[in-house]
């Protein structure tokens, strides 16, 4: 808006750090939306400011206020395909139960007690802040736990994209091939390190997160939902 008389010019400087913090969105996210709307015309790139403006008010834009969907349809652009009505079912059970034979002869660790029993008595402790295990960031339940505590501690705001961030900083931890990945998820939230996570990572979380709502469309939207091992 104009400064004299009021005029609607569309046109102005914004910083992408603060579109990210008034639309809720990771600042990889505005940068990608930004590059899409320069894309379709609706608005334009800056080329002529210089670093120090940038770096104080942000780039430059000038937005197309006569701009239309069509403009999209002209140029050949199509849009996503629907969701197939009948989604693919999962794979059957297996009818064979009884245990293998490999898993009779279990390695045990020094006090006796196979690593198996040890793994399978942890998961029975319910998921906590104080001590997130190698187990959290696998199974959907406990990480969803860990998704509220982090809410009710206010280290994280809850939103979807705070949701979708808090499932891909697990699938970051778990690719990691050194260091401990519970201190690097731990140390991802706390310090909202999101710049850390991959588009790959994150574009995973957005995939495993759009299968697990199609059975259970709560997940990491209200407190209490159900989870399974997450298949990402």
């Amino acid at each position: 808006m104009e400064r004299n008389g009021g005029e609607v010019s569309g046109k102005g400087s914004a910083k992408l750090s603060w579109i990210a913090a008034v639309s809720g969105l990771s600042e990889r996210g505005a940068a990608y939306a930004r590059k899409e709307l320069i894309r379709s015309g609706w608005i334009s790139p800056d080329t002529g400011s210089m670093q120090w403006k940038l770096n104080r008010h942000g780039a430059y834009f000038s937005i197309n206020l006569g701009w239309t969907p069509e403009g999209l349809l002209g140029k050949g652009r199509d849009f996503a395909a629907r969701c197939a009505d009948k989604p693919p079912s999962f794979a059957p059970p297996n009818k064979y139960r009884k245990t293998p034979y490999g898993s009779k002869n279990q390695k045990t660790c020094c006090s006796g007690v196979s690593i198996e029993t040890r793994k399978r008595e942890r998961t029975k402790v319910p998921a906590t802040w104080n001590n997130v295990q190698h187990e959290d960031l696998f199974q959907l339940s406990r990480c969803e736990s860990l998704y509220w505590q982090a809410v009710e501690r206010s280290i994280v705001e809850h939103s979807e994209n705070s949701a979708l961030n808090f499932f891909a900083a697990a699938i970051r931890a778990r690719s990691i091939k050194r260091g401990h990945p519970c201190r690097v998820f731990v140390s991802i939230i706390k310090r909202g390190l999101w710049s850390h996570i991959s588009c790959d990572q994150e574009d995973k979380a957005r995939r495993a997160l759009f299968r697990i709502r199609e059975t259970n469309p709560d997940f990491l939207r209200q407190p209490g939902g159900e989870g399974n091992m997450v298949a990402a």
